[in-house]
């Protein structure tokens, strides 16, 4: 939740949107972009946007 500034309680489009919204600055390509950062983000939405992987990591 902290990697996607989203709170525990963000729907599953809250999330879509944080981290297309991060994936944007994020990307290696772009000046302020870090392959490093933009790893993190990814392993972060995917279990957050599993409905069975976020049960367990809550």
């Amino acid at each position: 939740y902290k990697l996607l500034k989203v709170p525990p309680t963000a729907s599953s489009a809250d999330i879509a949107k944080a981290y297309k919204r991060l994936s944007l600055i994020y990307h290696p390509d772009k000046l302020t972009g870090s392959t490093e950062a933009f790893q993190q983000l990814g392993q972060a939405y995917d279990v957050l946007r599993d409905s069975n992987l976020r049960a367990l990591y809550n």
